[in-house]
């Protein structure tokens, strides 16, 4: 061996199967190198791959490939230098063969190693990972963050993989052998595909440039399964026993997310998006229902960089619907407007739902019993058993980042879309986590998410026979919140969404109020019961007209043909104020406003109170809840004071419009606002 070649990186295992495996290594300089395998830790008996120039790469990489191995058998491996075996020694042991049934166990994660985060770069949770000694271990994306080369930098368009050369740097950032997921790659074979931020960059789709230098880099760089089609995209899948796991880029062919949204104004949005809307792509998508469908395997694992919980439609639209409500939310990771909040949600497999829409059809026709769903990318771990997500689904992370919250935040929201725990707002345990799957045969199956410190922060055992239901929906938010309500005044008025996930037609029975007086609830239809069907949503509206000066408290139940027993429950909450104690200061407004119309619910007249600060060109107009103009009350420059216009449910014809809810909204210069109203029959 020359002086001063090393092995600087690897040698990593992956791409197992019950008879080979791939190894991916880097020298400091040109060598020949190759891999020593045995059974034994001595190398007695010893099998080779073929010797390669690591020099014949720019970088000095090289890819090893063995074949002819024992099936479930232990190997110890090492790399060889210039026909000299390196001390270090690393082991995997090989898959089961194809359709063995076999109690295992392996893990998943995302997110780690994100310069600027300063609960990141410690690795900490890795180490304990490998006491589990796992079967393999899947990473899920965002493994380092080489994107900052771009928007960090102050360089937008600035992408990391538009150069090769950075690509291979994060190849060597990813396998620094001083980190500590070394300690886990010493004693399992890894499996791994991208998500945005080391594909591309932030919420990355198929536009950006720089994505076939990734692609090459991961097939250059990575120890990986074949890929089913090299030139476009990274998705594959491999066998494990009696499990077959499906390995999904929803990155490279993916629209971007923005496109399913219409702008009525740059911070006001509804979801709109077209059935070419699609994060996987055809040909990723024909492979996937093709390869579920001839599986043989008692479990079928998605992995997935994102989640595809179902709920998260709910989340979209219930930001759609703050719009009216709110200017800005609060969230653990800065203050947005509700419009941008819809677009980040969208950037999962909800913002997707003619793609979401067509795996599912093909699924429940087909009768394909025992998929699970595996995600990352949000930061943050939770378990849903089905309800909300349609087929189970572990989201786990982060794996070496500071934790989003997001599950917690969104229960504290009302949306309960993970029901068998995470990081949710009883938790708290909110380090680093991942994902431990636990296959018991062809018996079941134990989905866990554990913090680093050892704590078991969710769990969900999915049985033999699992099929998502075809009737299906979320109800939320699951807690209206009113605040102070003049006593005999305009009511308050909230709302809750039913959204229909899966693909039959679901219908709402009845809405029971029970409580404190004073709330009403009135559907879009106005009458129960209403049908929602798939893919579509219903508004709720809720009102609030006190008839005392105290705290009030309802719950609003929903009852629904989705599966027996089955009961959505809102929890309304207000607090009536007399007129007396009321700070009156609407002879000193000096900002523009936007007042809940009265009466409400009306028929057929209502009036609307809006004031200007200052002499002003004014837009009032009237919408349905899918944002049709329905009719224009005024548009023209008005002087300054409180101002009322009427609207005698009528549209810009003239002809009476349907019982219902409907939204009004103001332009007045730079101010905008929207508020929800009631028709009556």
């Amino acid at each position: 061996m020359a002086k001063g070649q090393i092995v600087t990186h690897g040698p990593i295992c992956g791409g197992v199967s019950d008879t080979g495996a791939v190894f991916i290594l880097r020298t400091d300089t040109a060598a020949i190198v190759q891999i020593e395998l045995s059974s034994d830790s001595l190398f007695n008996n010893s099998l080779f791959t073929d010797t390669i120039d690591s020099g014949n790469d720019s970088d000095n990489w090289a890819k090893l490939q063995v074949s002819g191995l024992q099936p479930f058998t232990r190997y110890f491996y090492r790399a060889v230098l210039q026909n000299t075996p390196e001390n270090k020694q690393r082991y995997f042991y090989t898959f089961p063969t194809i359709g063995i049934e076999t109690n295992f166990q392996f893990l998943t994660g995302s997110c780690q190693q994100a310069n600027g985060d300063p609960n990141s770069n410690s690795g900490l949770i890795f180490p304990i990972m490998a006491q589990e000694n796992p079967a393999y271990f899947i990473h899920q994306g965002d493994w380092g963050y080489p994107d900052t080369t771009d928007d960090e930098q102050g360089q937008p368009g600035n992408y990391f993989p538009l150069e090769y050369s950075r690509v291979q740097a994060s190849y060597r950032a990813r396998f620094d052998t001083l980190f500590p997921i070394n300690d886990l790659l010493a004693v399992t074979p890894v499996a791994y595909l991208w998500d945005d931020h080391d594909l591309v960059n932030e919420n990355a789709d198929s536009t950006l440039p720089g994505i076939p230098n990734s692609l090459l880099g991961y097939q250059n760089m990575f120890p990986h399964h074949t890929l089913s089609s090299p030139s476009n995209g990274g998705w594959h899948q491999f066998s494990y026993g009696n499990c077959d796991i499906f390995m999904l880029d929803n990155r490279a062919k993916r629209a971007p997310n923005v496109d399913a949204f219409d702008f009525l104004l740059p911070d006001s949005v509804l979801f709109n998006p077209s059935p070419e809307h699609t994060i996987l792509g055809q040909e990723q998508m024909n492979w996937l229902k093709q390869g579920l469908l001839s599986s043989t395997a008692d479990w079928k694992f998605i992995s997935s960089g994102t989640p595809f919980n179902a709920g998260l439609r709910a989340c979209i639209e219930m930001a759609i619907l703050a719009q009216v409500f709110v200017d800005t939310i609060s969230t653990p990771f800065g203050v947005f407007q509700p419009a941008s909040i819809a677009i980040e949600i969208s950037d999962k497999w909800a913002g997707f739902p003619a793609d979401a829409n067509e795996l599912i059809n093909h699924v429940i026709e087909n009768n394909i019993s025992n998929i699970i769903f595996l995600s990352g990318d949000t930061h943050t771990s939770g378990i849903d058993n089905g309800q909300s997500s349609l087929f189970p689904e572990l989201m786990s992370g982060p794996l070496d980042r500071s934790n989003s919250q997001l599950v917690s935040f969104m229960e504290e929201l009302g949306m309960y879309i993970w029901n068998s725990g995470g990081h949710n707002e009883n938790q708290s345990d909110y380090g680093n986590a991942y994902g431990r799957i636990s296959v018991i045969g062809g018996d079941s199956v134990i989905l866990e998410a554990v913090t680093e410190n050892g704590n078991v922060i969710g769990r969900h055992v999915v049985q033999n026979g699992y099929l998502p239901p075809a009737r299906a929906g979320v109800v939320g938010p699951q807690r209206l919140e009113f605040g102070e309500i003049e006593v005999d005044g305009t009511a308050g008025i909230q709302g809750f969404l039913v959204v229909n996930t899966s693909i039959e037609t679901i219908t709402i029975d009845s809405l029971n109020i029970s409580g404190d007086p004073g709330f009403l609830a009135i559907p879009q239809s106005i009458t129960t019961p209403f049908d929602v069907p798939p893919g579509e949503k219903s508004l709720v509206a809720v009102l609030f007209n006190p008839l005392s000066g105290d705290t009030s408290n309802a719950i609003v139940s929903v009852y629904t043909n989705i599966g027996e027993g089955v009961i959505y429950e809102i929890s309304l909450n207000g607090v009536g104020i007399e007129v007396s104690t009321i700070d009156n200061n609407s002879q000193n407004i000096d900002q523009f406003a936007l007042f809940q119309n009265y009466p409400n619910p009306f028929n057929p007249i209502t009036h609307i109170n809006y004031f200007l600060p200052k002499q002003s060109n004014v837009k009032v107009v009237v919408f349905d809840l899918i944002g049709n103009k329905i009719k224009t009350l005024i548009n023209m420059e008005q002087q300054s004071g409180f101002k009322t216009v009427e609207w005698n449910a009528t549209n810009d014809i003239g002809k009476r419009v349907s019982a219902g809810i409907y939204f009004y909204d103001i332009q007045a210069g730079d101010f905008r606002k929207t508020r929800m109203m009631v028709l009556l029959k």
